[in-house]
């Protein structure tokens, strides 16, 4: 992927916590345009896996200043631990600045339970909807790690959807979270550790101006004029369309010379013919 890294400065605010516990540090954040797609990326790395009990959730917030209309939604590069991965469920959400009662946050599955087996590890995993293949079925989940890219429970195209460039309205400026925990029951000391991932947004137009591509029609281009080929497949001479006085005067002037000609050769014929003559 051809990149170009670019301060995060104030547009990404990253956020770290339990549920009911304190607030975490987190280790770094990068902001990064992908030349190749036109998405921007923004990862999330922590010092240490965050962990938590069974049944208290991890959310890792990142917080999005830049503001566009978004065409499509990924999550990359997520990695965690857990006692199993079976029962975790992983969702995502999207809250607009002001978010309220009549603006609530649009949320999205990523990985329900009874998927992931027994493996007790997401290496790098993404969750793409052009993706091919689904989280494997806890019956058929016998590795001890899961890496690759899946499609996810519910399309993530849904947090896309809508008409503006806040986050709970299918654009990019809010704050997007995601949250992770362990629906296992009676095993409290479970835990689930969160590494990093990273949310991929795209805008809906390039540079994310808000400029809509418009493709245009080839134009049209003139005929070319004919030309006339000689007997030879030369191009012949050519004719001009500039009137001669004097040539034309002269080829007047023959024509009627020949037609002269003509009408007296005519009358000299007819006097030798033979009706004129008188046979004794």
């Amino acid at each position: 992927m051809l990149a170009r890294q670019r301060s995060a400065g104030p547009a990404v605010a990253l956020l770290v916590l339990a549920w009911g516990a304190m607030l975490v540090r987190s280790a770094s954040a990068k902001r990064t345009l992908s030349a190749e797609e036109g998405c921007w990326y923004y990862k999330h790395v922590l010092d240490s896996a965050e962990s938590a009990p069974r049944s208290t959730p991890v959310l890792s917030s990142i917080n999005v200043d830049d503001a566009f209309d978004v065409r499509d939604v990924r999550v990359a590069d997520l990695s965690l631990t857990a006692t199993k991965l079976g029962p975790l469920k992983i969702t995502l959400s999207a809250s607009s600045p002001t978010a309220s009662e009549s603006d609530p946050p649009k949320t999205i599955v990523l990985k329900d339970t009874r998927t992931g087996g027994v493996a007790s590890t997401l290496s790098g995993v993404s969750f793409d909807d052009a993706a091919i293949d689904a989280m494997p079925a806890n019956d058929k989940a016998t590795m001890a790690t899961v890496t690759g890219a899946y499609y996810p429970q519910q399309d993530l195209l849904n947090l896309a959807t809508g008409s503006g460039k806040e986050a709970s309205r299918g654009g990019s400026n809010g704050v997007w979270t995601l949250r992770v925990v362990d629906l296992a029951t009676g095993r409290e000391e479970r835990q689930v550790g969160l590494e990093s991932w990273t949310l991929v947004l795209c805008p809906a137009a390039p540079g994310a101006t808000g400029a809509v591509e418009v493709e245009l029609s080839p134009p049209v281009k003139p005929a070319t004029p004919a030309v006339a080929v000689g007997s030879e497949g030369v191009p012949a001479a050519p004719v001009s369309l500039v009137p001669n006085t004097t040539a034309d005067t002269a080829i007047v002037a023959n024509a009627r010379a020949e037609a002269e000609d003509n009408s007296r050769t005519t009358a000299l014929l007819a006097q030798a013919s033979p009706t004129n003559c008188n046979f004794m």
